[in-house]
Protein backbone atom coordinates (compact mmCIF):
# COMPACT_ATOMS: atom_id res chain seq x y z
CA UNK A 1 0.00 0.00 0.00
CA UNK A 2 2.76 2.34 0.91
CA UNK A 3 4.31 1.61 -2.89
CA UNK A 4 0.96 2.89 -4.65
CA UNK A 5 -0.71 5.49 -1.87
CA UNK A 6 -3.20 6.66 -4.83
CA UNK A 7 -4.93 2.97 -5.49
CA UNK A 8 -7.54 2.75 -4.18
CA UNK A 9 -7.26 -0.76 -4.79
CA UNK A 10 -4.76 -1.61 -3.20
CA UNK A 11 -5.48 -0.02 -0.46
CA UNK A 12 -8.74 -2.43 0.02
CA UNK A 13 -7.07 -5.11 -0.27
CA UNK A 14 -4.51 -4.16 2.20
CA UNK A 15 -7.04 -3.15 4.55
CA UNK A 16 -8.76 -6.74 4.41
CA UNK A 17 -5.18 -8.49 4.88
CA UNK A 18 -5.27 -6.20 7.72
CA UNK A 19 -8.37 -7.32 9.24
CA UNK A 20 -7.75 -10.94 8.45
CA UNK A 21 -4.27 -10.55 10.70
CA UNK A 22 -5.98 -9.15 13.24
CA UNK A 23 -8.72 -11.74 12.86
CA UNK A 24 -6.65 -14.24 13.56
CA UNK A 25 -4.14 -12.29 16.32
CA UNK A 26 -5.40 -9.21 17.46
CA UNK A 27 -2.70 -8.88 19.87
CA UNK A 28 0.03 -9.00 17.67
CA UNK A 29 -1.59 -6.64 14.98
CA UNK A 30 -1.45 -3.24 16.34
CA UNK A 31 2.16 -2.95 16.94
CA UNK A 32 2.58 -3.37 12.74
CA UNK A 33 0.06 -0.92 11.40
CA UNK A 34 0.39 3.04 11.80
CA UNK A 35 -3.25 4.10 13.20
CA UNK A 36 -3.05 7.28 10.69
CA UNK A 37 -3.21 4.38 7.36
CA UNK A 38 -6.75 2.67 8.66
CA UNK A 39 -8.02 6.43 9.14
CA UNK A 40 -7.21 7.43 5.73
CA UNK A 41 -8.90 4.45 4.27
CA UNK A 42 -12.18 5.47 6.49
CA UNK A 43 -11.75 8.65 5.08
CA UNK A 44 -11.48 7.35 1.41
CA UNK A 45 -14.30 4.82 1.77
CA UNK A 46 -17.45 5.30 -0.64
CA UNK A 47 -20.75 5.33 1.36
CA UNK A 48 -22.60 4.09 -1.80
CA UNK A 49 -20.71 0.44 -3.09
CA UNK A 50 -21.17 -2.39 -1.07
CA UNK A 51 -17.65 -3.79 -0.91
CA UNK A 52 -16.25 0.07 1.08
CA UNK A 53 -19.34 -0.22 3.39
CA UNK A 54 -18.49 -3.72 4.21
CA UNK A 55 -14.69 -2.96 4.39
CA UNK A 56 -16.47 0.05 7.21
CA UNK A 57 -17.81 -3.14 8.77
CA UNK A 58 -14.83 -5.02 8.94
CA UNK A 59 -12.54 -1.53 10.48
CA UNK A 60 -15.88 -0.79 13.14
CA UNK A 61 -14.99 -4.05 14.53
CA UNK A 62 -11.34 -3.87 14.40
CA UNK A 63 -12.04 -0.82 16.64
CA UNK A 64 -14.44 -2.33 18.74
CA UNK A 65 -17.59 -0.61 17.42
CA UNK A 66 -20.10 -3.60 17.42
CA UNK A 67 -22.86 -1.27 16.71
CA UNK A 68 -22.04 0.31 14.04
CA UNK A 69 -20.65 -2.42 12.55
CA UNK A 70 -24.33 -4.53 12.94
CA UNK A 71 -26.08 -1.22 11.47
CA UNK A 72 -24.01 -1.48 8.45
CA UNK A 73 -24.34 -5.13 8.15
CA UNK A 74 -28.04 -5.06 8.30
CA UNK A 75 -28.58 -2.48 5.52
CA UNK A 76 -26.38 -4.47 3.24
CA UNK A 77 -28.20 -7.74 3.94
CA UNK A 78 -31.62 -5.71 3.33
CA UNK A 79 -30.13 -4.92 -0.14
CA UNK A 80 -29.27 -7.91 -0.68
CA UNK A 81 -25.52 -8.30 -0.82
CA UNK A 82 -24.34 -11.61 0.33
CA UNK A 83 -21.06 -11.65 -0.67
CA UNK A 84 -20.00 -15.64 0.77
CA UNK A 85 -16.70 -13.89 2.68
CA UNK A 86 -18.86 -11.33 3.72
CA UNK A 87 -21.98 -13.69 5.30
CA UNK A 88 -18.73 -15.51 7.41
CA UNK A 89 -17.43 -12.56 8.52
CA UNK A 90 -21.10 -11.38 9.99
CA UNK A 91 -21.83 -14.44 11.70
CA UNK A 92 -18.25 -14.91 12.89
CA UNK A 93 -18.54 -11.89 14.54
CA UNK A 94 -22.25 -12.15 15.86
CA UNK A 95 -23.44 -9.20 13.49
CA UNK A 96 -26.26 -10.97 12.09
CA UNK A 97 -28.19 -14.21 13.36
CA UNK A 98 -27.60 -17.43 11.73
CA UNK A 99 -30.56 -18.39 9.10
CA UNK A 100 -29.26 -14.58 7.42
CA UNK A 101 -25.78 -15.96 7.30
CA UNK A 102 -27.19 -18.90 5.40
CA UNK A 103 -27.56 -19.01 1.71
CA UNK A 104 -30.88 -19.68 -0.01
CA UNK A 105 -30.91 -22.94 -0.92
CA UNK A 106 -31.58 -23.07 -4.89
CA UNK A 107 -35.03 -23.31 -6.04
CA UNK A 108 -35.76 -26.16 -7.88
CA UNK A 109 -36.43 -25.81 -11.98
CA UNK A 110 -37.74 -29.09 -12.37
CA UNK A 111 -34.90 -30.12 -14.54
Amino acid sequence: AQAYPNNRHVWHEATLAWFYWWDHDPSGFGDHIEPSWMARVREDLNDSACSDRELAARLDVMDSRPEQARTAVAALIAEGYREPDFMVFCAEHGLCDEQEARFPEPENTGR
